[in-house]
Formats: C-alpha cells, sequence, structure tokens
C-alpha cells in the first residue's frame, strides 16, 4: 500500500514559497503556466527552481536499456546494451517531478511529472525508482477545466476498441493490457500528454506526465 506523508518544504524559505500551486496546461496555445507564470519550453530547471524553490531532493538511476541498429548493406545489424542515467529532481511539498535522461545515444530533455493521491495497480509499465513523498496539492487546469483527483476519466462506452476520444478539449488515445485501458496519450496535443491511470474499475489518474515542445 503506498502511503502519502507530509514532508517540511525545502529549497527555499517557507515564507517565500507560494501558498498555492496552479499548474495549468493550454493545447490550443501549446503553453504551460504554474501559477500564472509562462513556462519555457523546453522545461528549463533554473526557471522551475526561481518559482518553486530548489527541489527537496535530487536523485540519479542508471539503468541498462537495449540498443539495436539496422543492417545497411554490407553493414549487419547489432544489438548492444547500454546504459541510460535518469535525473529525478523531486519537489516533496508540492507532488511533482521532473526528469530526463540521458545515454551514449541521446539526451531526452525533462519532462514534469504530476503525481495525484490514486496509487498505480496496474503492473504492466515500469516503476519510478524515486518519486514525491506527498500526492499533488495543488490545482491542475487543462484546456480551462480543473482535472480532479477523484474523477473517472475514461467516458462511459470508451473501451480499448475505441478509436478516440475528446476530454478536456484533448483527443485521446488509449492503451490497454489485455482488454483493460491502462493509460491515455494526448494524440496530437502540445504539449504532450500521458495520463496514467490507477486501476481497470476506477479510472482515475496515478499520475500524468507533461513533455513540453522542443525547439
Amino acid at each position: 500500500m503506498l502511503l502519502w506523508l507530509s514532508m517540511p518544504a525545502t529549497g527555499i524559505g517557507q515564507a517565500n514559497l507560494p501558498k498555492h500551486l496552479t499548474v495549468t496546461l493550454n493545447t490550443h496555445t501549446h503553453s504551460i503556466y504554474i501559477n500564472g507564470q509562462t513556462i519555457l519550453q523546453p522545461f528549463d530547471l533554473k526557471q522551475i527552481n526561481r518559482i518553486l524553490g530548489k527541489p527537496s531532493r535530487t536523485q540519479t538511476h542508471t539503468r541498462k536499456i537495449r540498443f539495436e541498429r539496422r543492417g545497411y548493406r554490407s553493414v549487419p545489424p547489432t544489438s548492444e546494451m547500454i546504459d541510460m542515467t535518469e535525473y529525478y529532481y523531486i519537489y516533496d511539498q508540492w507532488g511533482l517531478m521532473f526528469v530526463k535522461s540521458n545515454s551514449i545515444i541521446k539526451a531526452k530533455p525533462l519532462k514534469l511529472i504530476v503525481f495525484f493521491r490514486n496509487p498505480r495497480i496496474f503492473t504492466n509499465t515500469r516503476s519510478f525508482n524515486y518519486r514525491p513523498y506527498t500526492a499533488f496539492v495543488g490545482t491542475l487546469n487543462l484546456n480551462g477545466n480543473t482535472v480532479l483527483p477523484n474523477q473517472k476519466v475514461v467516458p462511459a462506452g470508451v473501451d480499448d476498441q475505441s478509436e478516440g476520444f475528446t476530454q478536456w478539449g484533448v483527443l485521446w488515445g488509449a492503451t490497454s493490457i489485455g482488454t483493460v485501458i491502462d493509460r491515455l496519450y494526448s494524440a496530437k496535443a502540445s504539449p504532450h500528454l500521458m495520463i496514467y491511470l490507477d486501476a481497470g474499475k476506477t479510472q482515475r489518474i496515478s499520475y500524468i506526465k507533461v513533455f513540453s515542445k522542443s525547439h
């Protein structure tokens, strides 16, 4: 069972922290705001720190991933295991985390992860090595709609055979395990969004990944 714990805010003085946090995503204008401030894209950790304070914790984790090259003419295909290092910037007081990863092949930019209070029961996706001690304590606004933690996000009648559906002004596609929807992804939206559901029956948000647009 996942237990959310309350942790003191760290990084900058408590008096300097905002009293409430509002994360606003607008896929029509391709914009991201935190407490009304336009967020640079790709995400800039220095700007994030000015708004939220320094992370409560920073962590790294290195794991092996498989890298494959296709063969071409006289060059045979290759397959090898390489190191990928993930960097976690964790804001325990807000229930937010920024993550990026680097390997000898490619460096991926920061992505924002908002953790709701609903533990993910599905086990078909890799779990995080680190995550905030608290659930998201602010307001998440998507295209003028407040996304609620207790809301069932998949409309009635939508299943794994559905081609797509619109929710909060975004066209969503779905992935499934067996015949049960476990994850939603924004089909054409920018910023790109990926929602991980908690369980098949409740279909609430466990966490949402926000991929800022790249230049």
